[in-house]
Formats: structure tokens, C-alpha cells, sequence
């Protein structure tokens, strides 16, 4: 999929919890869908982008994208008062993921992963 705004995403196959967490993550992950691409513009990322993954933690998100040549990059994005910030802008490298700009650590493995099934639909996969 080729990164244009589109409003409606939901998350699919989050494991039991409240209904307001349900909603709370669907609410979070249509802001970040619709803002990544001017979030992304910070870091002046090489368009056409592809998000591949998003990762969840608290009030932090990190977008994985894959560029029109392959290269893969990671924008870490924080949530406050419901207002989105580019903090940090990674880059894959043969030792793993290396801050280029920004500042923000590595993504947490206790974050929530989510990547898009075969049929597009975003699916929570931890």
C-alpha cells in the first residue's frame, strides 16, 4: 500500500481487554495513520513510503516504513494531550536499528506489534 491518509482504520484481533482500551487503540491508531505523513516530513523521509509495522507502548508509536528503494526507516512518534510529535527518525543498519535524527530509544519488546495481513488489514501480532 502506497501511505495516503485514509480515515476508518481499526485495529483487528486485540486480545480480551476492556472495551474502552479497544477503543482507546483504535482511536490511537487512526491518529497515527492519518498524521504519519506529515510526521514523517520532519525527518525528510525519500518518498513513496509503505508502512510495514507499528508498534504501541503508552503514549510512544514506532512507524516502520519501507522506502520506493527498499531502504527501511523507523519514526518514533509521541502521543500528548492528544497531539502528535516525530521525536526520532531510526534507520535499519547491518548492527540493527541506528538513531540518525531525533532523540528516543529502541522500541520496547513488551510493545504492542501490529503488520497488515494479506487482505490489508492491520492485525495485532503479539
Amino acid at each position: 500500500m502506497k501511505f495516503f491518509p485514509k480515515k476508518g482504520y481499526t485495529v483487528h484481533n486485540i486480545p480480551a481487554q476492556p472495551s474502552s482500551q479497544v477503543e482507546k487503540e483504535n482511536k490511537d491508531f487512526n491518529g497515527i495513520i492519518d498524521t504519519f505523513p506529515l510526521l514523517a516530513q520532519a525527518f525528510d523521509t525519500k518518498r513513496p513510503f509503505e508502512v510495514k509495522r507499528i508498534w504501541i507502548q503508552d503514549n510512544e508509536f514506532y512507524v516502520e516504513y519501507q522506502n520506493a528503494r527498499g531502504e527501511l526507516g523507523q519514526i518514533l512518534i509521541e502521543k500528548n494531550n492528544d497531539k502528535y510529535q516525530a521525536k526520532g527518525h531510526f534507520i535499519a543498519s547491518e548492527s540493527g536499528w541506528e538513531l540518525i535524527k531525533g532523540e528516543g530509544e529502541l522500541v520496547s519488546a513488551k510493545a504492542a506489534l501490529y503488520e497488515k495481513d494479506a487482505k490489508g488489514q492491520w492485525i495485532r501480532k503479539n
